[in-house]
């Protein structure tokens, strides 16, 4: 039975990188916790799920506006504004049962999402 699960969320931006996609933070948290007897499972929501154009949010629209479609330059400053990752309906429904508790962390450069779970049986899962 795990007692908590991590979830390396989808992200929305205007570029990806390696760096983003691991999610290096959630394993060191993983690894404290299970240090602390509290077993835990990972959810790479992030790593699924492909990558999809979205539209900009309001704040970055004008950004967005400089964005050449199709544009294979070099120099250029970044691409269409699109989601890296699973849905969040698809996300949550591989998690069963469903979480009893959902805990949302939101931070400057990544966000953190721990929720409480009853017990690990979806295939997406990892170890840790």
């Amino acid at each position: 039975m795990t007692d908590l699960l991590l979830i390396q969320p989808p992200i929305e931006d205007f570029y990806d990188t390696r760096v983003r996609a691991e999610p290096m933070g959630l394993m060191s948290l993983a690894s404290v916790l299970l240090r602390s007897g509290i077993s835990a499972a990972l959810l790479d929501s992030r790593g699924r799920g492909g990558q999809r154009t979205v539209p900009a949010p309001a704040v970055l629209r004008e950004a967005a506006s400089y964005s050449v479609p199709g544009d294979r330059s070099p120099f250029r400053l970044w691409g269409a504004y699109r989601r890296f990752g699973l849905e969040d309906e698809r996300m949550w429904a591989g998690i069963t049962p469903p979480l009893s508790r959902k805990i949302r962390s939101q931070g400057a450069a990544w966000t953190l999402w721990c929720a409480a779970r009853g017990n690990r049986s979806s295939p997406a899962l990892w170890s840790v």
